[in-house]
């Protein structure tokens, strides 16, 4: 593959064919991506200050640690190699431990900026996590990367500071800033359990859920709980809706679904809430050899009821779906 467009993801597999005629099976699905450039940490504001009494010693980044200690000025920059690969929708865990040139601990203030859209510029809504050191000890937090960011490689700053500022270029006067390449994955729609999805009917005891389907999707599992309910069912589709029966009336639930797609399980959707029709709560008001049908059927406005022996009709009431009464007719004409 010589000609692979810049920072895209690719998927692929293989097989061989023999020379007696016969093919193997496809391998497992792969993943490859074209090159996403430099990071352009050199773009980025620079930041003044001494780190003459407190420092940055170690910043932890998922699996990624990086003992950098103190460095010969008051900023960093650790563009040589990856650091860490970020994916859309998912929650990391980062941390910092302070040092200190003396035996004094300071409280210091740490602050995580991420270049989501690398623009190449950081600005205060792109500070992921703010954290305050006051034992020396490491300390940590956790970020939750967006779901609409671009596959691209950027810049993540790490911020230790004496005195409290979420300006990410600000100079301050005791501290230190490190600088790391990182890389932005987006994982689409499919992997990022981003659905439309609607009912097409809600009734007593089952309901009809529907969603526009993703290209990239092999199947879905969807699951199912009562609202407040603790306990999920699942359940798995070729299709793009799904036929919910055996619920409960008067009942409202919640609805996720995800996508398995390209071999890799998709994160759940928000969940889409419902709630079963409640049926009547008065007992039926005619015999079992009373026909009645209504005309039109869904109405509008207004409505024609027919029953094949109206002599037995004394009253006729119209209730809502909670069995409240709506309306009431006590003179019957025939």
């Amino acid at each position: 593959l010589e000609v692979l467009d810049t920072c895209y993801l690719y998927y692929f597999r293989y097989k061989s064919l023999c020379a007696n005629g016969e093919e193997t099976a496809f391998s497992p699905i792969y993943q490859l991506r074209g090159d996403c450039g430099d990071c352009e940490i050199d773009q980025l504001c620079s930041f003044g200050g001494s780190n003459s009494f407190e420092f940055i010693d170690t910043v932890f980044i998922g699996d990624f640690v990086n003992a950098s200690g103190r460095g010969s000025k008051g900023q960093e920059t650790f563009n040589d190699v990856t650091a860490y690969t970020f994916e859309s929708g998912k929650n990391y865990i980062l941390g910092v431990k302070p040092g200190f040139i003396s035996t004094t601990i300071y409280k210091e203030f740490i602050k995580i900026y991420l270049d989501l859209n690398a623009d190449g510029s950081l600005s205060e809504d792109e500070l992921l996590l703010d954290l305050v050191a006051e034992s020396g000890e490491k300390v940590e937090g956790q970020i939750t990367i967006p779901k609409d960011i671009k596959t691209s490689t950027t810049t993540l700053r790490v911020k230790l500071l004496y005195n409290n500022t979420t300006d990410p270029c600000l100079d301050v006067p005791f501290g230190e800033t490190e600088d790391y390449c990182v890389e932005l994955f987006a994982r689409g729609d499919c992997l990022n359990g981003n659905f439309e999805m609607d009912t097409i009917f809600v009734e007593e005891e089952k309901a009809e859920i529907t969603w526009i389907p993703l290209d990239d999707a092999q199947h879905y599992l969807f699951r199912l709980k009562p609202d407040g309910s603790e306990e999920w069912k699942y359940g798995l589709t070729y299709n793009h809706t799904v036929l919910l029966d055996s619920l409960e009336k008067c009942t409202t639930y919640e609805f996720a679904l995800s996508a398995l797609c390209m071999e890799q399980e998709g994160d759940f959707s928000d969940v889409l809430v419902f709630k079963t029709d409640c049926g009547s709560s008065t007992e039926r008001f005619y015999s079992q050899n009373m026909a009645v049908s209504l005309q039109p059927n869904p109405f509008s406005g207004s409505l024609t009821l027919l029953v094949s022996d109206p002599g037995e009709i004394q009253s006729i009431a119209i209730m809502n779906a909670l069995g409240q009464k709506t309306a009431s007719i006590n003179k019957i004409l025939y």
